[in-house]
């Protein structure tokens, strides 16, 4: 099965929760969650994930939510928690390929700042701040963040 699919990515969540509810996350486990992919805001102005199953007809089903279903399960966890994000915009307006962020509307990477910045209990690394671009090409088969992790 596709690990990149949203069911799988939400299995994979749920099961740290049921690992902290058995106890089996000790205050000295690091959680480190790496995120590379597509992502936009919803109509309610939620961020989402988009799963590689992605059907903006099922949006419920093929898509992750930042807030309830990554964060809200990651911050309680009895340990440290890291999330690296390269998630763009997926949504963008023509003329912004190779670019993961449109530049013209920093609503999505200002909403994903934010998000994280909000929680006390779970540290990130994004791959570009609101008004910075996070840039992909088809040769390195990701965007620049993720190229670099994988070459150290």
């Amino acid at each position: 099965k596709d690990s990149t699919q949203a069911d799988a990515i939400s299995s994979a969540i749920k099961q740290l929760k049921k690992d902290n509810r058995r106890r089996v996350l000790a205050e000295k486990d690091v959680v480190l969650v790496f995120i590379s992919g597509h992502g936009y805001l919803d109509v309610k102005g939620n961020l989402r994930l988009m799963g590689s199953n992605y059907d903006s007809d099922d949006e419920k089903f093929t898509t992750i939510d930042f807030q309830e279903d990554l964060l809200a399960t990651l911050e309680p966890l009895n340990c440290k928690k890291l999330v690296l994000v390269d998630a763009c915009q997926g949504i963008r307006p023509p003329g912004t390929e190779g670019r993961k962020d449109s530049g013209e509307d920093d609503t999505y990477s200002i909403a994903l700042d934010k998000l994280f910045k909000a929680s006390n209990e779970v540290r990130s690394m994004l791959s570009c701040s609101p008004g910075e671009y996070s840039w992909e090409d088809p040769a390195w088969e990701n965007g620049a963040f993720t190229y670099v992790l994988k070459k150290a």
